[in-house]
């Protein structure tokens, strides 16, 4: 039983087959490319229908996601009306994103025949919101197909599937040849792509349960709140709170969200809980965490134990985090420090400004104070993404630059945002940023690297930058980094181009790339920086 009932596929794969060769001595056929894209569809389906079964249906028979590729077509009829038929009836359209699909003209037929069947008239209907692109190969996203971009000509981000680092030669994509679970990077990334569009199925899903009661003129114009779909990491919460936490579970998804982690893979030790939130804390829209007067005994370095880890590890990835103190003020909190962060905690929420509310009066009821906090979504200002433009004068290579440098390109990566390096002018040594005019006014993040001391290059570089720049979003972020050997006490005055500066001087790799982590996802208020000495 497919998921939705209003599509002929849940889901519509399109991709390109790749070079086929025959083995010179075995005589065996490989096609490497759709022997790769082939595993990575049935690990996506496996994790879709994974989400999907945490999901209460109706009946006893529970959904499974529908996929369609083209080795599915049946051998009589036409070729192309079946193809077109299938993409056009399909909810979701995933591009399995190389170049070799963006010389394919069945590929490019594909995403018109999926554009030409998709309706417009709700929001959630739109063609570009039911796309999804993985990213296989290296491709120049500004060539893609008109039907892979919105209104404003930009283009799907996508989901990587490669390495970000554009320095990185013979990119190929995660798990090459032929991909395993085992390999991180792919197995993350496809935890992610599978949690969006579960997300989507679900809200589709809405559309087709709310619709189904109203008038056909009606139906089209269903709205579904922003929270439908969206994920929640269920925090770890002590033995004595269990029944609350499962309760919490069933009321979150009853309410529509997704719920991580699973039940069957919930924490139950620290190092677990770790393992957890490093899993899953950076896909959840939000942390839903119930705490009472017991804080359990690690970790050792916590005034709050297990709480304040969990409250600590969700502001550092700038996810909120929804706490509900079930204390007992007659019990006295498990230790002294332990009292001290929970009062703490509750002298902050009595302080509307900050957001935190504390005291619900049932389960459900904070069940659905979670619900409404998603809702809220903030919007991003138009015209910038997750894209980074780093600028280094990096030139000689000298094993404790490049250990920076690399630290430095590191820590962009973990925040999902691919680099674009500029290129050198050999005789000069001169970047040229006149090239990266249009990548410098959409990258939301933009960061120089100047070794040496050399004050008069990164003054050059930022002020070109700022010429450069026709728009003036909010929420850029513009660093100036200087080390590793950088002469202690001696900086550069950077408030005229809006750069801040990270003195990196002598700093450890672990402290640095949390520094810039953190002045990247917007905590920079909380970013304990070393202080900078301004140069005279």
């Amino acid at each position: 039983m497919k998921f939705l009932r209003d599509y002929s596929h849940d889901v519509f794969v399109s991709y390109a087959h790749g070079p086929e060769a025959q083995g010179r001595y075995s005589g065996e056929r490989h096609n490497l490319l759709s022997e790769w894209t082939r595993r990575f569809v049935d690990d996506l389906i496996a994790q879709v229908d994974f989400n999907l079964s945490q999901v209460e249906s109706e009946g006893e028979e529970k959904p499974h996601v529908k996929f369609f590729m083209d080795p599915d077509l049946e051998s009589s009829g036409s070729f192309t009306e079946s193809l077109r038929d299938k993409a056009q009836g399909s909810a979701l359209f995933l591009v399995v994103m190389s170049p070799v699909y963006l010389k394919s003209s069945w590929c490019m037929s594909e995403i018109d025949w999926f554009s030409s069947g998709a309706a417009d008239e709700n929001p959630e209907l739109r063609q570009f919101g039911r796309i999804f692109v993985a990213r296989i190969l290296p491709t120049d996203h500004t060539t893609w197909p008109n039907g892979l971009k919105d209104e404003f000509g930009r283009s799907i981000w996508g989901h990587f599937f490669h390495s970000k680092n554009e320095r990185d030669q013979q990119v190929v994509p995660y798990g090459w040849p032929s991909p395993d679970k085992a390999v991180r990077e792919y197995w993350s990334e496809i935890v992610r792509l599978a949690g969006e569009m579960t997300a989507k199925l679900r809200r589709l899903k809405e559309v087709e349960r709310r619709a189904a009661s109203k008038p056909a003129n009606e139906a089209k114009s269903v709205a579904v709140e922003p929270a439908v779909g969206r994920q929640v990491l269920l925090g770890y919460m002590h033995d004595t709170l269990i029944p609350v936490r499962g309760e919490l579970r069933r009321e979150l998804t009853k309410l529509g969200l997704q719920v991580l982690p699973p039940e069957n893979d919930d924490a139950w030790d620290e190092p677990s809980l770790r393992q957890r939130l490093d899993s899953y804390l950076d896909q959840a829209d939000v942390m839903a965490l119930c705490a009472n007067q017991y804080c359990g005994t690690w970790p050792r370095d916590q005034n709050g134990g297990f709480v304040s880890l969990q409250v600590q590890k969700a502001k550092e990835r700038s996810i909120p985090c929804q706490l509900w103190l079930s204390w007992d003020r007659s019990v006295e909190p498990q230790t002294p420090e332990y009292k001290r962060f929970l009062l703490e905690l509750n002298e902050k929420s009595k302080n509307s400004a900050l957001g935190i509310k504390l005291d619900h009066r049932s389960v459900t009821e904070f069940a659905q104070y979670v619900r409404d906090t998603v809702n809220q979504e903030v919007e991003i200002p138009g015209g910038i993404e997750q894209l980074a433009v780093v600028c280094s004068n990096l030139r000689s290579k000298p094993e404790v630059y490049r250990r920076f440098y690399d630290t430095v390109m590191t820590a962009i990566s973990e925040t999902d945002r691919i680099s674009i390096l500029p290129s050198f002018e050999n005789a000069s040594g001169h970047i040229r940023l006149k090239d990266l005019e249009n990548d410098i006014n959409r990258a939301d993040t933009i960061v120089v690297i100047c070794f040496d001391q050399e004050w008069k290059w990164a003054t050059n570089v930022m002020r070109e930058i700022r010429q450069l720049l026709t728009s003036d979003a909010g929420k850029r972020v513009r660093l100036l980094i200087i080390g590793p050997q950088a002469t202690a006490g001696v900086s550069l005055d950077t408030r005229a181009f809006r750069f801040t500066t990270l003195d990196a001087h002598a700093m450890d790799e672990e402290h640095l790339r949390d520094l810039l982590k953190e002045a990247i996802l917007g905590n920079k208020e909380d970013a304990k920086q070393p202080p900078i000495e301004r140069m005279n």
